[in-house]
């Protein structure tokens, strides 16, 4: 009986051991790490036309925002998620007297960043290399005029948990915009690539991987996205859809239109639609940006 009892806790031992690798497997960790910065590699969103195009759209968001801090040309500006620094040096620009923090966990980007900065003659932009989600726990309240957040906290698990900390970083009267990934992106690339599957999973979850990819990601309506970021405690002032009408050449959006194979007056009349259409279709945007200010 003894014999007995061994083995069959041996064998419970074995399938427990057996779950446990497989819950860590479905938790977002190493892997998720390498396949976020496996799909961005060689990705340059501050040189890229398309991406150009869509800065200009956050930037019709972003700037009118600074305009409004007390502070000025002297505000101190967080880029968490900075990339390439498409926004960071426009933000840098802006305040030539305060100093702008960019977060990067790509030690490449924060180097053409770094480039970019220098070739302009900014010399009020500090880099650092680390994920957002660490990066920001460790942020002191009140030490932020603004703080912008785009396009990364969708790859981010913990990112209720960033965009509180983000909260409390912001001085009174502070702005955030942040922005995440859009239901409808999910659901319409899912769909163009005939894969059900994960369309249902667009459809019925708001997180999750996609096929048998490693990186873990998460996706909103508007009301959900103004939600979260009131639950972080801020007052939100606008919702808007970036690319309500076009995307990158190798996305769902792409194959209606992509703003690199326009010219001119072209490019100009999509930006005007866009930005004209953001609000009242920010569901069908690529990205859900959010507008958010910390009460005073």
């Amino acid at each position: 009986m003894r014999g007995l009892t061994r083995r069959v806790l041996r064998a419970a031992g074995r399938r427990l051991s057996a779950l446990s690798e497989r819950l860590a497997d479905d938790r977002p960790g190493e892997a998720h790490r390498r396949a976020v910065l496996s799909a961005n590699a060689g990705h340059d969103m501050a040189a890229d036309p398309d991406e150009a195009h869509y800065a200009r759209q956050y930037l019709s968001l972003i700037t009118p925002a600074l305009e409004t801090l007390s502070a000025g040309k002297s505000a101190k500006i967080l880029d968490l998620g900075c990339g390439h620094g498409r926004l960071t040096i426009p933000c840098a620009e802006f305040a030539s007297a305060g100093r702008v923090v960019a977060v990067d966990f790509s030690a490449s980007a924060l180097a053409s960043l770094a480039a970019g900065a220098k070739a302009k003659g900014l010399g009020n932009v500090g880099l650092c290399e680390a994920d957002a989600a660490t990066f920001a726990a460790g942020l002191p309240p009140g030490s932020f005029d603004a703080a912008l957040c785009c396009e990364v906290l969708y790859n981010v698990p913990e990112w209720r948990a960033v965009l509180s900390s983000l909260s409390k970083a912001l001085k009174p009267g502070g702005v955030l915009v942040v922005s995440l990934r859009s239901r409808w992106f999910e659901l319409t690339r899912a769909a163009a690539a005939r894969d059900m599957k994960s369309a249902r999973t667009a459809r019925d979850a708001r997180e999750g991987r996609f096929g048998d990819g490693d990186a873990w990601s998460c996706w909103h309506t508007p009301e959900e996205a103004a939600a979260a970021v009131t639950a972080a405690g801020l007052s939100v002032e606008r919702v808007a859809g970036i690319g309500v009408l076009s995307g990158l050449p190798d996305d769902p959006f792409g194959r209606l239109l992509s703003p690199s194979r326009l010219v001119g007056d072209e490019r100009c009349g999509l930006f005007e639609l866009e930005t004209s259409l953001a609000s009242e279709y920010a569901g069908q945007g690529r990205y859900i940006a959010v507008v958010a200010r910390r009460n005073p």
